[in-house]
């Protein structure tokens, strides 16, 4: 409910102002972002990136109930 009046708020004062107070998290979550990205290349390059391994095969079982559609 804090957020809803905050965003209320700020939007009551203009739109250049309100345009100034979002764009600081919009900015912040962009190079954010960007860095992570940067850095998972980075580290791809250099070969750090850990090595993911295969999931155990599936091996699919009939069912012992009954069917509910039958």
């Amino acid at each position: 409910m804090a957020c809803v009046i905050f965003i209320m708020l700020v939007n009551l004062r203009g739109v250049r102002e309100s345009g100034v107070v979002f764009a600081v998290p919009s900015y912040f979550f962009l190079l954010m972002m960007s860095l992570t990205v940067a850095f998972a290349m980075v580290r791809e390059l250099m070969g750090l990136l850990g090595d993911v391994p295969d999931p155990p095969a599936f091996e699919a079982r009939p069912s012992s109930s009954p069917s509910a559609c039958s």
